[in-house]
């Protein structure tokens, strides 16, 4: 058995186990694409002609496909003890404070 993308316009729409393409594509009356470890495929992800394959959507408008990975306009900052959240708003990187837990303060 094997795993198959469902496709419809371009787009993985549901995923479906089956003993092949054939029969995965009778039971759906759509095309379907085999799931594989060099061509993975997941629900929402969508076909990227200048890239010849299915990728994920986007995380964020501003971000660019590098034809592996959906890539900031800037490149997020690396300081040592510190964490930084994308923000879409400001197309930038915000530091990220992680909260501590309130501490008992009673005796």
């Amino acid at each position: 058995m094997a795993i198959y993308a469902v496709i419809e316009e371009n787009t993985v729409t549901n995923v479906i186990v089956a003993d092949s393409k054939e029969i995965a594509e009778e039971v759906t009356q759509k095309v379907c694409i085999e799931q594989t470890e060099e061509n993975p495929l997941a629900i929402g992800w969508y076909f990227m002609a200048e890239h010849d394959k299915y990728v994920p959507v986007s995380p964020y408008t501003s971000w660019v496909y590098d034809g592996n990975n959906w890539v900031a306009p800037v490149a997020m900052p690396v300081e040592e003890g510190k964490y930084f959240t994308w923000n879409e708003e400001t197309v930038s990187w915000e530091e990220f404070v992680i909260p501590t837990a309130p501490t008992d303060t009673q005796e």
